[in-house]
């Protein structure tokens, strides 16, 4: 992620993000002062905790690099080189756009957590337990990975404030916060800020830079209050501090092996706030619970079920004190819906196929079970009309399935369409 502010001494800063992509592993000695400037610990939640975990024992994605006694064995010229350049034919890409200072810190920090491992050889980090592929849904507090750094009073004060309400989401004049996937329900994505402007534009420099990590394009919204900055990639979330850039804390999951289609692409387009919890979509279509100001997962909850082709790409929508999310595969044989659960403990209080079931109007028109396999999802997020309670829902590729019979064969037809849809908020 990359953040620029205007070269202007007078102007007040402002943010603009774009997304980088990077992953990570450690590197060389000699950098002990900037290791501890530059945070190798945050540099190694940021980039390495993704795949090895926090305390670098390892998940299901990456290798045990804090006990591994080959990979202890590696020279920092070694573990330097490795990073720097990747290793070809496996998942460990080259990380020489980090610079060589902060690879150096990396390699100082897991140095570290060897030391530790050779002391403790038989403790297993949180990290290693939290990021294994969840399969049944969770309702109870777990623990996860966030990262363990020394906030400053402003960062702790800035988390410490987090406090969403359900008229900070509706609010209609975007200024200091940006509380939502579009800004506000309308979906304009408007802004009322206007220090940034086509006169001054050009004027616009570097502030910071951070890299994430994991598979999977970034194209999430970054969210902001009160100075946090909330993005996701794939199934990572991270707060960030919008002024400075640092990390305040990292929840690292891996991950889903065998999604097909979009969902195989990981991709995740951000959070949503409610309260002093920040809720996110999972590529296997599960609803996390974080708590906004630790990152610390309070619950996950799997809201599709019986079709391995179902994944999620969007973000949540807070409306009326309910987390609403839909899924993904619609062109993959599944049914889309919107459902709405509890923001505090994850039960599910309604859901809306947008394919009509048995006994429903416009079941008719479905034939057998063609209705459990249309299609009709709704991927990206919705918007909604507080006065008239009204949700409104893009619904991506719905297939109806003809047959007809010919002299020779029979021959199944597919028609697409596309529409929107208005569901009573409740």
């Amino acid at each position: 992620m990359i953040c620029f502010v205007e070269a202007h001494p007078l102007r007040r800063r402002a943010w603009l993000t774009r997304i980088l992509l990077a992953c990570c592993l450690p590197a060389t000695a000699g950098a002990q002062a900037f290791a501890q400037t530059a945070g190798g610990a945050a540099q190694f939640a940021a980039n390495c905790a993704g795949c090895h975990g926090l305390d670098g024992r390892g998940t299901g994605k990456g290798a045990d690099i804090s006990g591994q006694p080959k990979i202890v064995a590696l020279s920092d010229a070694d573990l330097f080189r490795i990073i720097h350049d990747g290793v070809p034919g496996k998942s460990m890409p080259a990380m020489a756009a980090l610079g060589d200072k902060r690879i150096a810190a990396l390699v100082l920090y897991l140095r570290q957590l060897q030391q530790q491992a050779a002391k403790a050889p038989g403790v297993t980090g949180l990290a290693a337990a939290s990021q294994a592929p969840n399969a049944t849904p969770v309702a109870a507090a777990t623990q996860s990975p966030s990262v363990s750094k020394v906030l400053s009073d402003a960062e702790r004060t800035g988390l410490n404030a987090i406090d969403v309400q359900p008229a900070d989401v509706a609010q209609r004049t975007l200024a200091d916060n940006w509380t939502s996937y579009h800004g506000d329900y309308t979906g304009r994505r408007f802004s009322a800020l206007d220090q940034i402007a086509a006169a001054n534009a050009a004027k616009l420099k570097l502030a910071w830079r951070l890299h994430t990590q994991n598979a999977g394009a970034m194209e999430a919204t970054p969210l902001v209050v009160n100075g946090v900055m909330y993005v996701t990639r794939s199934n990572d979330a991270y707060a960030i501090d919008a002024r400075s850039g640092n990390l305040l804390w990292h929840h690292a999951r891996a991950v889903t092996d065998g999604l097909v289609d979009d969902a195989s692409g990981h991709i995740n387009r951000g959070v949503a706030v409610l309260g002093t919890r920040v809720y996110m979509e999972t590529d296997n279509a599960h609803l996390l619970c974080l708590d906004a100001r630790t990152g610390e997962q309070l619950w996950n909850v799997a809201y599709t079920r019986g079709n391995r082709n179902y994944g999620a790409t969007g973000a949540p929508l807070i409306v009326k004190n309910k987390v609403l999310v839909s899924a993904s595969g619609g062109d993959d044989g599944v049914r889309g819906f919107v459902a709405a659960f509890d923001p505090l403990n994850g039960k599910e209080l309604w859901r809306f196929w947008s394919i009509p079931g048995p006994g429903e109007k416009g079941h008719e028109n479905w034939p057998g079970d063609t209705y459990l396999h249309g299609g009709g999802t709704m991927w990206m997020p919705g918007t909604f009309d507080p006065e008239l309670n009204t949700l409104y829902w893009g619904v991506e590729i719905r297939r109806r399935i003809f047959t007809a019979r010919t002299g020779q064969a029979t021959i199944c037809i597919r028609a697409r369409w596309w529409r929107s849809i208005r569901i009573q908020a409740g």
